[in-house]
């Protein structure tokens, strides 16, 4: 009788190991997803860069690269940060760098918590998506910085009578974008030495290293003001003779400017630094030009 009644408590017991196992079971999560966010950290330069990604409805996922960045280079050894559904594994290991610029793409297969469901992602890159209004361009980050003296400065202008002049000085600088370039203007320099080499430098856009020349054309140094880009990384120049201000735009630092027209005003009276220059647009087609508005003392 006492074998009896231990057998069935043995059963009951194991039945309700059983049944607990059972529920566990079920508790567990039956997604496969990437969610929430993607990016990945790649180079530009020898510097890192922080690309975010875009997941897509169709099991898809576009990292974003700037128009301006050399997106083979960047992505070619980069590592992924994800977010997966919960209790869900992912292969190939997300430590691991892949090369996202490759033909095709990377392979990601996510596993869900109870193991019942696998979904497949495809993960390449696209161009950033253009922003309204000649704004820009989306998902652009540039991770390459110097400080003024590392890339040649032997000191700047305007240092408020302080003892360390390159910590302290001041540029008055305009940069813009020329293609594949950085296009640097002190007006400090200018006004102080209009011979001066550092008046205009060319850098390239991904290390920041001297990168050649600016040709001016017939444009006096001393007139060309201000400086911005528009949306396709066109160079444009506010140059100004008197009371007109003349509009040129450069492609390349190598060639040579070309004119959109003048306005019967000085677009940059400001005498203080805070001149502002800003094209929304394309220069060779529709844009908005504005700068701050003629202004006394």
């Amino acid at each position: 009788m006492k074998n009896l009644i231990f057998n069935i408590y043995s059963m009951l017991a194991l039945c309700c190991i059983v049944s607990f196992g059972a529920c566990k079971d079920d508790d567990l999560n039956s997604e496969a997803e990437i969610t929430l966010s993607f990016s990945v950290e790649g180079t530009v330069g020898d510097k890192p860069a922080v690309f975010r990604g875009v997941i897509n409805g169709d099991n898809t996922v576009t990292i974003k690269v700037s128009p301006y960045i050399d997106a083979e280079e960047a992505l070619k050894s980069a590592v992924p940060t994800f977010y997966l559904s919960k209790g869900a594994t992912v292969t190939p290991d997300p430590d691991i760098p892949q090369n996202f610029a490759q033909a095709g793409g990377v392979k990601y297969t996510v596993t869900s918590e109870d193991g019942k469901n696998k979904r497949d992602y495809t993960v390449g890159w696209g161009i950033s998506d253009q922003l309204p209004y000649g704004e820009g361009f989306s998902y652009a980050e540039i991770g390459t910085a110097k400080k003024f003296d590392q890339m040649g400065y032997p000191g700047q202008q305007g240092n408020f009578d302080l003892p360390d002049s390159k910590q302290y000085g001041d540029l008055n600088m305009y940069h813009a974008y020329c293609g594949n370039y950085i296009v640097m203007l002190s007006r400090a320099y200018i006004d102080a030495n209009p011979a001066s080499p550092y008046c205009i430098k060319v850098v390239d856009k991904n290390t920041l290293n001297d990168a050649g020349s600016f040709n001016l054309g017939s444009i006096s140094v001393a007139n060309l003001k201000m400086i911005t880009s528009d949306y396709k990384g066109r160079l444009v120049g506010a140059v100004v003779t008197g009371n007109e201000t003349e509009i040129f735009y450069w492609v390349q630092p190598t060639d040579a400017p070309k004119s959109v027209g003048k306005i019967a005003v000085n677009m940059a009276s400001s005498t203080d630094g805070s001149a502002n220059f800003q094209v929304a647009g394309d220069i060779t087609g529709n844009a908005w030009i504005t700068a701050l508005a003629p202004r006394g003392p």
